[in-house]
């Protein structure tokens, strides 16, 4: 029963990029990560 609209390589990239976009908002300090920095003058 495969699906061809997506892919395991599909569905694995989508999770990855979930993580890692959840690890920069949540866990890196660095607030050029946060966008920040655009509202200091």
């Amino acid at each position: 029963m495969r699906s061809s609209d997506f892919t395991r390589s599909d569905r694995l990239s989508d999770q990855i990029r979930t993580e890692i976009s959840t690890i920069l908002r949540d866990d890196v300090k660095d607030p050029r990560l946060k966008g920040d920095y655009h509202n200091k003058s």
